[in-house]
């Protein structure tokens, strides 16, 4: 059965004494209660031992898998495309096996259907092989965050941030995804921006306050995240892109590159796309110095998305093509003939054919 021959019988939980210390499973949709209950029950019939413990073992074993999340082409109108989906992995590939940690040396990538595992730097004989299970942009955040995120009662990363003590402290970020749409979506431009610059004089003040514990005369109960920040200079470089006002957008998108670079594992998927933004950001001021250093920027995109996902430059064209075409950027004299000409300056031998 598929039970024994994925290896399923081996993940965590395996025994009841391990379910025991674990908190109760319950799940909220009768629908799919009475379907896990059911299968349960077949497996019991089937002579399966310790069918009961299938909850707990797709609980704390399945992964999220998205294709291309990073890009920021990829979300729809509902924030996600319709290739996400939750899996539970066993069998030969072993991926549901590889254990959490803060400072991961293997990432996960999915492109289409298909799921990759790679070490995302050298890694010497006998070290164990252990990818994050959260965001990677959370992994800054400390115990309390992380296990906020996954939603179980494990820690397991010795950080400096003293947030973990603060138990009136709601796990972030603030800032998800269907906030972030919320606030990208504000018009006219300028409002937006207004909007931004209160919620980063906000965070700014949280965080030099007592150290990043909420002050006595904040009136919300909330506890912002430094991956918040990162989202407010994100959101902020693409308005001021789409604004014309590039220079300023080069500002904001090397803060986030700054952020990628120290709290991000090493040649991580979201460091690429950030470097691509940010060179063509630097492309699209004009200014000869401020292109040459885009042109170094883009570079760095190109060997680092080869180290990530290989194949070179096509392989980059393909991934990145509808990130070229974003209409983030606001140009005095036609965007769509000055975005063409800023790729091909950046990646002279891939300039999209639209």
């Amino acid at each position: 059965t598929m039970w024994t021959a994925a290896g399923i019988q081996e993940l965590f939980p395996r025994t009841t004494a391990e379910q025991a210390r674990l908190p109760l499973w319950t799940c909220q949709d009768a629908e799919v209660a009475a379907r896990i209950d059911r299968l349960i029950g077949d497996l019991t019939k089937a002579g399966i031992q310790r069918a009961h413990l299938l909850p707990h073992k797709v609980r704390y074993n399945c992964m999220h898998i998205a294709t291309s999340p990073e890009l920021l082409s990829y979300p729809s109108a509902k924030g996600f495309s319709e290739l996400s989906a939750t899996a539970l992995y066993a069998g030969p590939s072993m991926a549901c096996y590889y254990n959490h940690c803060c400072d991961p040396n293997v990432s996960r990538y999915s492109v289409g259907d298909i799921s990759f595992f790679r070490t995302n730097r050298p890694v010497p004989s006998g070290e164990e092989l252990c990818i994050s299970y959260v965001e990677h942009e959370l992994l800054c955040e400390g115990n309390r965050v992380i296990d906020g995120a996954l939603n179980m009662d494990f820690s397991s990363c010795d950080t400096s941030v003293e947030s973990d003590d603060d138990q009136d402290a709601a796990p972030g970020p603030i800032l998800d995804s269907a906030k972030q749409r919320e606030i990208i979506s504000i018009w006219p431009l300028q409002e937006r921006l207004d909007t931004l610059s209160l919620l980063e004089n906000k965070i700014a003040s949280y965080f030099i306050f007592a150290g990043g514990r909420r002050s006595e005369d904040d009136e919300e109960d909330q506890h912002w995240c430094r991956c918040d920040l990162y989202q407010i200079n994100l959101m902020t470089a693409i308005t001021l892109g789409e604004m014309g006002r590039h220079e300023e957008a080069c500002t904001r998108w090397d803060t986030c590159l700054k952020f990628c670079r120290r709290h991000l594992p090493p040649n991580d998927e979201m460091t690429v796309m950030i470097l691509v933004q940010s060179a063509l950001s630097y492309a699209a001021t004009g200014q000869a110095e401020m292109v040459r250093y885009g042109k170094k920027l883009a570079r760095d995109a190109l060997q680092m998305h080869k180290i990530v996902f290989g194949g070179g430059r096509r392989r980059f064209m393909a991934r990145y093509r509808a990130e070229f075409q974003l209409n983030i950027r606001s140009y005095d004299h036609g965007a769509e003939y000055v975005k063409k000409e800023d790729v091909e300056k950046l990646w002279p031998s891939l300039c999209p054919k639209v």
